[in-house]
């Protein structure tokens, strides 16, 4: 048996620019699971044999909290005067994602399995790990080497799981020429600046909700996604590039942790909060 993940025809006007080199047949067939795999059976962070061989699709369960304003039990009143409309919330609604695409509709039987229907198409480009990838792309070459230059490449290709967000070289031109010297000659202080990029688990767009994460670094990154998806600054420009151990958030600005003397100081790294 096997278990479709099926993207809507409309899906298909909206694949990422990255995945147009991707073989078509590649596509179809990384969208195919070996094996018949009910939604009951998913569990966080499993990942699921694919007929392109050494691909597979990863799935994640995120609490639903699309519409936080709303609160359990609140009454809301109509036109219709003395009469209001009851909300509830139920701990047990979850966001399904399958390699960042949302299941919209689950646990469609057919003859020889099962079929979910998929909110977009799930591309399967990269193959190795974060730190693998990210050195294959030319965007991030300023990034890849402060990696390799603070000897995060082995951590950042362990198995994880992790969510990566990388700022491209536009996000480090932002940056004042001194701040970066400063950073390339306190190999401490960048190791954190970096750390503070990474956070543990995955967390792909569909997942994300306002809050905070927490990062390798120890702080904790304030997430929205009113309009757009933002980290601290930062606008995510390029979302969900699924690797090996995680997933990558490409984003437009470089994310500097707090300081020991206020957040309102200008980021040194010689006093930068550890």
């Amino acid at each position: 048996p096997f278990t479709l993940f099926a993207p809507p025809n409309e899906a298909f006007d909206n694949v990422p620019g990255y995945c147009s080199d991707v073989p078509l047949l590649d596509i179809v067939k990384y969208h195919v699971a070996l094996g018949a795999h009910k939604k009951m059976e998913f569990k966080n962070n499993v990942q699921l044999n694919t007929l392109l061989v050494g691909r597979r699709v990863r799935v994640n369960i995120y609490p639903n909290t699309k519409e936080m304003e709303f609160k359990n039990n609140v009454q809301l009143n109509t036109l219709l005067v003395g009469r209001r409309v009851r909300v509830n919330i139920y701990p047990n609604t979850k966001e399904i994602t399958a390699s960042g695409r949302s299941v919209s509709s689950p646990d469609n039987r057919a003859s020889n399995g099962i079929l979910h229907v998929l909110s977009g198409v799930m591309c399967a480009l990269y193959k190795g790990n974060a730190a693998f990838e990210l050195q294959r792309c030319p965007s991030f070459g300023i990034l890849n080497s402060f990696i390799n230059m603070t000897d995060l490449y082995n951590a950042l290709n362990a198995d994880g799981p992790f969510t990566v967000f990388a700022p491209t070289d536009s996000a480090f031109a932002k940056l004042s020429p001194d701040l970066v010297n400063d950073l390339k000659n306190n190999l401490t202080a960048l190791k954190e600046v970096l750390l503070y990029h990474v956070v543990p688990d995955v967390w792909y767009a569909a997942g994300l909700s306002p809050g905070q994460l927490k990062t390798l670094q120890g702080q904790k990154l304030t997430v929205d996604v009113n309009s757009a998806i933002t980290i601290n600054d930062a606008n995510v420009v390029l979302p969900d590039a699924t690797v090996g151990n995680g997933v990558v958030h490409a984003i437009d600005t470089v994310l500097l942790p707090k300081l020991a003397d206020g957040a309102g100081a200008p980021f040194k790294p010689s006093v930068l909060l550890v």
